[in-house]
């Protein structure tokens, strides 16, 4: 059995904890034999069977609706069931998904709560995922890998007719059965959970290879990105590879927004060239330049496969070799986006090993930074142990050590969400970790929440550093964020502290910078998690 987990990755049971998640729909492979007792019942109508997939955010079960006497998927969402903000989104996404009706599309036939777990239900698609049908075959036959596409490429148009964007779209999201309809999955979740969660590193590698440039650069994603993503689901058909790879995240989201891409044909002869021009096309940086429309692909695919091209491509320039100064801020950042690569690295050598995960088919955490509008920061709530309680640094985060601070102290850091839910009174039994709370914290900055944010200070914290001036002025230029680390270090649930390790990177209006260290936190009397001290630094 496969299953999708919340990244879209599909998983055998019993598979190795370092295998690299899939992603599609749960339900691949033969099923079980004999019948099996519920592992749990859901509304009294869906029985859990086995569990099939399981990932930081979401396990994912083959169970039986008892009503209709079919199997289904049954996706249930973790740590979200105190949010109240979260809970809209997820209805409202799931709501949008199960409206989408097509055959290379997924159905989402239910969704609910039970206890503090969120869950949806799917259908159940028996097959292999893209990813593996790779892995095991290779590059796929030019004209086969083109009819795929085509048919992705029209099950997008249906959602996107409807205002759903996938937001990551990749082969592990997407099933072939034995009819041959390839089924898109993990519709609708990513962007529920894309507002309140925060970027785990593993979800980041998973999806990394397949995001669109803006999406690296922590910009908007609209119908365009999923263009994107179908052109590298495209080229990996034909070649047998993704267009641009590297050792992290980092090195792959550079080559993404700089590198041009590659044609087709260079990795594997005989590729036609109408075939190449629909890849660079749907590749190109800037999302005016590729195709206006899912649909719009898909015509030139079929075109490609039939002899009537080719679809001309606009070809993307390399970048200047000279004239570093002169780019755009954005782009500046990510050139310090290499220093972040080594963080990622010590944090993955560092991390604890992770429990085994799965793929998921309904929702995936978009890898992304998250923009903001801008102002200029001056403060910042980072002093070291040592500093002096008060002291906080004020210079401009990405571009200057600290002015009024002591040695030892640095501006805080922003992290994006992605994994985190945020603090809401939840009862001790069911309050979220503590690493929620920063992730929280975190993305209401982001929003400029600075209310809601200085909200998930401990008093103590508050009085240390006056939020009007460590909060609001402080990340009034944060334009970005990506988080690396985000790590419950050390927990003492008796004496109702904790330590939560993080690696991040910030980019403001004026550059990026890599901060590096802890949040000490402390349990308030409902159970939720407060920031009470940080310790961080510059990298």
């Amino acid at each position: 059995m496969r299953a999708v987990d919340e990244r879209g990755g599909t998983v055998r049971a019993g598979a190795r904890k370092d295998q690299e998640i899939g992603d599609t729909l749960p339900g691949n492979g033969a099923l079980p034999s004999g019948p099996a007792a519920p592992l749990r019942v859901l509304g009294g109508r869906y029985e859990l069977l086995e569990r099939i997939g399981s990932g930081g955010m979401a396990d994912v079960y083959r169970a039986h609706c008892r009503r209709l006497g079919r199997d289904v998927a049954v996706k249930m969402l973790r740590h979200f069931g105190g949010d109240p903000a979260f809970i809209d989104r997820f209805r409202r996404e799931a709501r949008h998904a199960a409206g989408i009706q097509h055959p290379n599309v997924a159905t989402v036939y239910d969704f609910g709560e039970d206890g503090d777990d969120q869950y949806i239900v799917m259908e159940f698609v028996p097959g292999d995922n893209l990813k593996d049908i790779i892995r095991r075959r290779g590059p796929v036959p030019e004209d086969e890998a083109l009819t795929i596409a085509a048919r992705i490429a029209r099950g997008l148009q249906a959602a996107h007719s409807r205002g759903v964007v996938h937001r990551d779209l990749k082969p592990q999201n997407i099933l072939l059965p034995a009819d041959g309809e390839p089924r898109i999955v993990d519709f609708g979740i990513a962007k529920a959970m894309d507002a309140g969660a925060l970027t785990q590193t593993a979800a980041v590698l998973g999806t990394a290879h397949y995001f669109s440039p803006e999406q690296a650069r922590g910009l908007p994603a609209d119908a365009r990105a999923d263009v994107y993503s179908l052109g590298v689901v495209l080229f990996e058909l034909l070649t047998g590879v993704v267009p641009f790879d590297g050792d992290n995240p980092v090195d792959i989201a550079l080559q993404h927004v700089n590198a041009p891409a590659p044609r087709p044909s260079s990795f594997k002869r005989g590729i036609r060239s109408s075939t190449d021009d629909v890849v660079l096309r749907a590749l190109e940086k800037d999302p005016d330049k590729r195709f206006p429309t899912a649909a719009a692909m898909a015509q030139a695919i079929v075109l490609s496969r039939d002899g009537r091209g080719p679809v001309l491509a606009r070809r993307v320039a390399p970048p200047p070799r000279s004239g570093r100064p002169a780019l755009l801020p954005a782009l500046a950042a990510f050139v310090l986006l290499l220093v972040a690569g080594a963080a990622l690295a010590r944090s993955e050598l560092n991390r604890a090993p992770a429990p085994p995960r799965s793929s998921i088919s309904g929702a995936t955490a978009a890898p992304a930074a998250i923009s903001s509008p801008t102002s200029t920061p001056t403060a910042a709530p980072t002093a070291a142990p040592t500093a002096a309680p008060t002291a906080a640094p004020t210079a401009a985060p990405s571009t200057a050590p600290p002015t009024t601070a002591p040695p030892t102290t640095a501006p805080p850091a922003t992290a994006p969400p992605t994994i985190a839910p945020p603090r809401t009174g939840v009862p001790v039994a069911g309050a979220a970790p503590p690493n929620a709370t920063v992730s929280d914290f975190y993305a209401r900055v982001v929003r400029h929440d600075f209310r809601g944010a200085a909200a998930l200070w401990s008093s103590r914290m508050q009085a240390n550093y006056p939020p009007a001036q460590s909060v609001d002025v402080r990340f009034g230029a944060t334009t970005g964020m990506t988080l690396l680390r985000n790590e419950v270090v050390a927990q003492d649930l008796a004496a109702g502290r904790a330590t939560v390790a993080i690696d991040l990177l910030e980019t403001t209006t004026s550059g990026a910078q890599l901060w590096s260290g802890t949040w000490e936190m402390i349990r308030a009397a409902d159970g939720s998690w407060l920031m009470d001290r940080p310790s961080l630094s510059a990298r």
